[in-house]
């Protein structure tokens, strides 16, 4: 839900560096909350890229049709945008 829901990726974070500011932690836990902070980090990194990507090279659309199209190709276009479509739905 991060994708859809920035705030509760902002507590998130708030509350694991909350966490690695408690002393009381043990090493299992500290090393957790640092490594989904990291990750957390990583993947905003790596969607501003893409995103940056798409801005900067947008992908060429092949002038065909249905029939100069594989069915694979359909086909998995098809299940991205049903991906897509699902992602985009609330999770309540």
């Amino acid at each position: 839900d991060f994708h859809r829901n920035p705030k509760l990726k902002e507590m998130v974070l708030e509350l694991l560096q909350d966490m690695l500011l408690n002393g009381h932690l043990i090493a299992a836990e500290h090393k957790a909350a640092v490594a989904i902070i990291k990750q957390l980090e990583i993947n905003e990194v790596e969607e501003n890229n893409e995103q940056l990507r798409l801005l900067l090279n947008p992908t060429q659309v092949p002038n065909a049709t249905f029939e100069q199209i594989a069915v694979s190709d359909l086909a998995e276009q098809m299940t991205l945008i049903d991906h897509k479509l699902f992602c985009a739905l609330d999770s309540e």
